[in-house]
């Protein structure tokens, strides 16, 4: 069931203008707050938004949601020929996924024009849902008269991660009240766990198959517990996921 975590996973998301003034929020008349939204997660069927808030002439917080809604994977057809070709696409074609993300994140702006204009270094932490219908589950046993005979389970599944890392970016003042925030490159690590259900009646035949296919499955550095019973399949992964974190978000400051 690795390949039913493919697209879960982690499917599972531009700054200074030099001008000779005081950088404090009172000098401008701009404000202490920005409210943004990245124009990039449209792309991935996504929404995307940041709020952020200067503390002083160093230092801003930040806080993150982004939500997915029910839907198909996002860029499969674009980008079947590279995650698999023809068959994976066939395979995730009918998939219904959706997820939602909440990030808080700190900023320290180094240069001379201080925050929340120039380059930054933001650390931050993000909690993550996905969910989904997945593909199928298919699996072969040997029919009454020796036949092989392959048969598919429906399959539902859930993950949650927590990830910590860091994002570079640059963040630009436009004009009076409109800034362009450039997420360069944010890599994050963290534990994350999930559960795949397959839900179908199964015979003592039809289960003994379904085993054996699990047991010949690999993982790698996951950790599973794989159940299966008359009434289908169950499995619980965990292990550590690596998350990037990209964007360009469009803000206004007040």
């Amino acid at each position: 069931m690795k390949k039913y975590f493919i697209l879960l996973i982690f499917l599972c998301s531009w700054s200074g203008r030099p001008a000779a003034q005081d950088v404090s929020a009172s000098a401008d008349g701009s404000g202490r707050n920005i409210v943004k939204m990245n124009l990039a997660s449209p792309v991935l069927r996504n929404f995307s938004f940041q709020y952020e808030r200067r503390i002083d002439d160093r230092f801003t917080l930040a806080g993150g949601f982004r939500f997915m809604p029910e839907g198909p994977v996002p860029l499969l057809e674009d980008l079947k020929f590279f995650i698999g070709g023809e068959e994976v696409y066939e395979e995730w074609k009918n998939a219904k996924l959706s997820n939602v993300a909440v990030t808080a994140e700190g900023r320290y702006y180094p240069g001379k024009l201080g925050a929340p204009r120039g380059f930054y270094l933001g650390p931050y932490i993000r909690f993550a849902h996905y969910q989904g219908n997945l593909p199928e589950y298919e699996y072969q046993l040997t029919g009454p008269e020796g036949e092989e005979v392959r048969k598919t389970i429906p399959v539902s599944g859930k993950l949650n991660k927590i990830t910590a890392g860091v994002l570079t970016g640059v963040q630009w003042k436009l004009g009076e009240k409109l800034y362009l925030d450039w997420w360069l490159v944010g890599i994050a690590a963290g534990p994350a766990g999930g559960k795949l259900r397959g839900k179908i009646s199964l015979s003592p035949e039809e289960q003994e198959a379904v085993r054996r296919e699990l047991e010949d499955l690999d993982f790698r550095r996951m950790k599973t517990d794989v159940e299966v019973d008359d009434n289908g399949t169950r499995a619980d992964i965990s292990g550590t996921f690596i998350d990037l974190r990209a964007g360009i978000c469009l803000g206004f400051r007040f």
